[in-house]
């Protein structure tokens, strides 16, 4: 018998990826986790399902770049419209509802996911129709 330990590699990778992107900013740009400042819909007067993006990068007061950490292992070769990579479409669902209320629909969001030998480079750019 021996004793383990178990970590929430999501939060470490998050914190991970949070640590180093803040030493990258250099002022007025401020590194926000967790943001929590807008919610999906508004119903009865009140705020529901709140939109909480793992990373948000801000400029004096405005928003400027939305990124989520995610702990997924990709694949490189997997470059097809079967495969995509084994990206998820809610991700993108994700991406695109934190874009319309953090960005009001223009600006970019990033997915950010661990580097392997079978990802080992960025993805071309994807783009939302509107």
């Amino acid at each position: 018998n021996a004793p383990s330990l178990l970590f929430p590699m999501e939060a470490v990778f998050e914190a991970f990826v949070s640590k180093h992107l803040a030493k990258q900013l250099v002022r007025p740009l401020v590194l926000k986790t967790q943001a929590r400042s807008h919610h999906m819909v508004h119903h009865r007067e009140q705020n529901w399902f709140c939109l909480k993006p793992d990373l948000l990068i801000r400029d004096t007061n405005k928003d400027l770049l939305v990124l989520d950490a995610k702990w997924k292992l990709l694949d490189g070769l997997k470059a097809n419209g079967t495969s995509k990579y084994g990206l998820a479409q809610g991700d993108f669902y994700q991406l695109q509802a934190y874009g319309q209320s953090y960005l009001n629909g223009t600006g970019d969001v990033v997915l950010i996911y661990p580097k392997t030998a079978a990802f080992d480079r960025p993805l071309s750019v994807f783009e939302f129709p509107k």
